[in-house]
């Protein structure tokens, strides 16, 4: 049995803001909704997590 492979990559970055990009899903079947998910919640400047 195969384990999930969950995974993104960038595949384009617009200017400089490191939340700016659109997301290429590298993820099995099994991962790819929940990495959807995250990338577009991290890709948004709005819901950025102030540290």
């Amino acid at each position: 049995m195969n384990a999930p492979v969950a995974g993104i990559k960038v595949v384009n970055q617009i200017g400089c803001v490191p939340y700016e990009v659109q997301y290429e899903s590298i993820s099995t079947d099994a991962a790819q909704y929940e990495w959807h998910f995250q990338a577009v919640h991290q890709a948004h400047p709005m819901n950025r997590i102030q540290k």
